[in-house]
């Protein structure tokens, strides 16, 4: 069949000229203005922390772009940097669903636009978030689109780690010493001047100068001293071990390793050198090794995975051959950080600005009789008939998909099965989006079982749930610690994607509720009379809009879980920070002073508590797939073709007042007119008297 030509419609042999559309852009116009008004909103919170944050101190020498927000102990860091995060979270959240609100808008076809794709025998996506749309729109909308989708690229990759909390790790010098034989007290009861000037210790000294470490000897005095005048605290040697199991050392500093007595009594009380190293808490390949030095080399690949076994004969640990019996630890205090970035932040606030200035622009110039929502649709196809749908009130969108141009057109036989919920979407879509979450999950089931089994803690419930949410150890790091720009750069886009491919997934994911629920709207006028949900100015027995197509008590859990998940993925892969001294030769001095180091962090229980959140999600958009609607009337989904079709009048008369009365659909009690025409009934809407259509019966 060739396509067929739209012609004026006409009735009777008569040139019927369709009434004046009444604009409904004001109700785009409406929801665009609040959009721009909320990113408005969060720019200026952006804008003004970016200003309050240029009086705060910088973050170190060679790292002057950042600043401190706050400073302090580790777990009231890491408290409010796990709050600010989901303040983050939901402040992108606004910005995202603002912007694809916008999308939504500028993809929404007008009624023109519409009547032109039917011409060409197309259709045009209504109610939905659409791509295919953009075939059909001007281009200035086209781009308005591009740009808004292309600035929520920066959001996910960079918000997130605009603010990060650090850690400031302590550099420590771990000293030997035999306890004297005759009184454990008398160990220390000399100052370090005075031991300095004993042969044994001048003979230590002289054969370790070499090796020395500057600012050592200074550290052994004041350690020394600190014990003498008993301002050090006494560890077991079980303590010890767990205080100082720790690649990243932040409440504790130098430390005395107290052993039995000697052999040569000339050596009791005289501490050695050659027994006691320099360890750099940055190095967490070979983080605390020093603790299992003298364990057995089958035994030991590293300190981490002897741990356990050395922790077993405590009693017996001997890290310099002689069996320890207790420690003396010098406490710090913590110097965690609460850091902000500026050059993030600005590239954020760009995106804001653009998101914002786009807004205003399609608010002020919103496009005429858009097509917004299935009501829009219904109200303008019952004021002004589509001439390429006529003669087929009975099509489906899978009618209309599947058969060539306008084979579709033509009368129908009435089957009362009633669909799922499901069929609204096409199976292609279904197919592309069941792969898209099974990808996305395999692969993310991979770095959960990747993650567990790289642990060289336990790998049970109860050791990943202590672990915690974003929290950060030494067993749980992707990659080696940088200290370059690139580095840092490189660990930030590496945290965040995710949240880029999250946000894709949301963006399948919400179309495919919408469609559904679409389809469950449109079902719900063979069942009884309601009114037009319209997305501006409702009149009559018409109903005011949910946002766009979704209805609140859908929408606001979808947003809720977007932002839980969003938050989630900020926890189970995040930016590693620590601070150390700039001089990796010295001892560690002002905290001032510092070397920013970043690398990739991991947190399996955050990762697993997403796994099981999108998973719930999964199965929820699938469930309610396969539920039934509640009638028998043809699925038309977004499609405008079968949405115009189902719109006709019994004569083909346009029906403007209809569009604000309590409507449903159903056959009306008329049939065509004409020599052996008279079993061919029609359905529609109507405010009138319907009946439910006859089983078997065919209808135009």
């Amino acid at each position: 069949m060739s396509a067929l030509k739209c012609q004026p419609l006409r009735l009777k042999g008569r040139l019927h000229v369709p009434p004046q559309r009444v604009t409904n852009a004001s109700g785009c116009k409406v929801g665009l203005i609040i959009g721009a008004s909320s990113c408005i909103i969060v720019f200026a919170l952006n804008l003004g922390v970016t200003i309050w944050s240029t009086t705060l101190p910088r973050g170190g020498a060679t790292d002057g772009s950042r600043r401190i927000l706050k400073e302090g102990s580790c777990s009231d860091i890491r408290k409010i940097n796990v709050t600010l995060h989901l303040l983050i979270n939901i402040l992108s959240s606004i910005l995202l669903a603002a912007s694809n609100y916008g999308m939504q808008c500028l993809s929404a076809p007008t009624r023109g636009e519409v009547d032109k794709a039917h011409c060409r025998g197309k259709w045009m996506d209504i109610g939905i978030p659409s791509i295919r749309n953009l075939v059909d729109i001007p281009r200035k909308r086209v781009i308005l689109w591009g740009i808004l989708a292309l600035s929520s690229a920066p959001l996910h990759l960079f918000y997130n780690s605009v603010v990060y909390s650090s850690l400031t790790t302590v550099d420590y010098i771990i000293v030997g010493v035999n306890e004297t034989a005759t009184n454990a007290n008398s160990t220390f009861s000399s100052k370090f001047h005075q031991v300095n000037q004993t042969t044994q210790f001048q003979s230590n000294l002289n054969q370790s100068l070499p090796d020395m470490v500057p600012g050592a000897l200074e550290a052994m005095g004041d350690l020394w001293d600190l014990a003498s005048s008993g301002d050090l605290e006494n560890l077991t040697n079980s303590q010890c071990i767990n205080e100082y199991a720790t690649s990243f050392q932040t409440s504790r500093q130098h430390v005395l390793l107290v052993s039995e007595p000697g052999e040569d009594p000339n050596w009791q009380g005289i501490p050695r050198y050659e027994d006691s190293f320099i360890f750099k808490t940055v190095l967490t390949d070979y983080a605390y090794d020093w603790i299992c030095n003298n364990t057995p080399v089958d035994v030991v690949y590293n300190c981490r995975t002897s741990l356990p076994t050395v922790k077993k004969q405590v009693n017996n640990w001997d890290p310099f051959g002689d069996r320890i019996r207790y420690c003396l630890s010098k406490r710090v205090d913590q110097h965690c950080r609460l850091n902000f970035n500026p050059r993030l932040i600005a590239i954020v606030l760009i995106t804001n600005a653009l998101k914002t200035v786009i807004l205003l622009y399609a608010a002020l110039r919103p496009p005429e009789e858009a097509l917004l929502v299935l009501g829009d649709a219904i109200g303008s196809f019952l004021s002004t008939p589509d001439a390429a749908s006529r003669d087929s009130c009975l099509a489906s969108a899978k009618d209309v998909r599947q058969r060539a141009k306008h084979d579709w057109i033509g009368p129908r036989a009435w089957v009362p099965v009633k669909r799922r919920w499901g069929a609204a979407i096409t199976r292609r879509r279904w197919i592309m989006s069941l792969v898209i979450y099974s990808a996305s999950m395999s692969v993310l089931l991979f770095f959960i079982i990747w993650g567990i089994l790289n642990l060289s803690s336990p790998k049970d419930l109860k050791t990943l749930w202590n672990l915690g949410f974003g929290a950060v150890t030494e067993v749980s790091l992707i990659n080696n610690f940088g200290n370059n720009d690139s580095r840092v750069i490189l660990s930030v886009l590496l945290a965040n994607i995710p949240q880029f491919i999250f946000s894709g997934l949301y963006f399948q994911y919400n179309g495919l509720l919408t469609g559904m629920l679409a389809a469950k709207e449109w079902s719900d006028f063979g069942l009884k009379r309601k009114g037009l949900r319209v997305s501006s100015d409702p009149k009559g027995e018409q109903r005011s809009r949910y946002f766009l197509q979704l209805p609140y008590r859908w929408s606001v859990p979808l947003l809720l879980a977007s932002i839980l998940i969003h938050w989630m993925l900020s926890q189970s892969i995040f930016v590693v920070a620590v601070d150390r001294s700039t001089d990796p030769d010295t001892m560690l001095g002002s905290v001032s002073d510092t070397t920013l180091y970043s690398t990739c962090g991991y947190s399996p229980i955050a990762m697993i508590a997403v796994a099981m959140t999108s998973f719930a999600m999964v199965l929820a958009v699938v469930f309610t797939g396969f539920r039934r609607l509640p009638t028998a009337i043809p699925v038309v989904g977004s499609c405008s073709l079968a949405i115009a079709a189902a719109c006709h009048h019994l004569h083909g008369t346009p029906q403007p007042e209809e569009a604000f009365a309590s409507l449903k659909w159903g056959a009306t009690d008329s049939h065509r007119e004409g020599p052996g025409e008279e079993n061919l009934g029609h359905c529609g809407f109507s405010s009138e008297y319907v009946e439910d259509p006859r089983e078997g019966a065919e209808y135009f």
